[in-house]
């Protein structure tokens, strides 16, 4: 519910955001498709997002982004699917390679919110045996280089690859209707994102 709520409003959000003032032309707004791959990521999956930038000069700003993404890692008769919200804040550093081509530096904090679904395989464990996850939101560190192709004069489409830095925290639950154990669980959760999409310039 919390991530839905989160989605739903972030247009919102980023619309108010980037039009109360800014360089007129250099400010952004737009939606994305990504890929995880790199870090801890085992089994990538797609994912979606959106971001709005702020422009402090036409070579500056401060972007807001939202990203989701799943994973999913299987061992040992386990199989972990995760579902991952990060909302970010970064500092963009941008230079234009000619009138049409242009790039980009980033680097920020983000806030994350994980959630994980936990599967155990009968024939190793029994019939019977459930598990479950509960992980804890955690802030992260990211930093991350894109290009961006002007395809008209307010309309562009970039690709970004974005590396996070993230320590997940939580605790597993394995029971079989009688009895039940629950452990804490830690441990490093980076992961990157190549992500393709496309920003309105206003």
């Amino acid at each position: 519910m919390k991530k839905s709520c989160v989605l739903a409003g972030l247009p919102v959000v980023l619309l108010a955001l980037t039009a109360q003032a800014g360089v007129a032309g250099s400010n952004r707004i737009g939606i994305n498709g990504s890929y995880s791959a790199g870090g801890e990521v085992s089994e990538p999956q797609g994912g979606f997002g959106a971001q709005g930038e702020f422009a402090i000069n036409k070579n500056f700003g401060i972007e807001l982004a939202v990203d989701q993404f799943s994973d999913k890692s299987t061992d040992a008769g386990i199989e972990i699917k995760q579902d991952l919200t990060s909302i970010g804040l970064s500092a963009v550093f941008r230079g234009q390679f000619n009138q049409r081509f242009g790039g980009y530096l980033l680097i920020g904090f983000d806030y994350n919110m994980p959630s994980a679904d936990v599967t155990l395989d009968p024939g190793y464990y029994g019939r019977g045996w459930h598990a479950t996850a509960n992980l804890d939101d955690a802030f992260g560190a990211h930093i991350g280089a894109g290009l961006n192709v002007k395809l008209a004069d307010q309309v562009e489409l970039f690709l970004e690859y974005r590396y996070t830095g993230l320590e997940l925290t939580g605790d597993i639950t394995v029971s079989n209707g009688t009895y039940s154990y629950t452990d804490q669980v830690s441990g490093t959760s980076d992961f990157g994102l190549f992500k393709l999409g496309i920003n309105v310039l206003f």
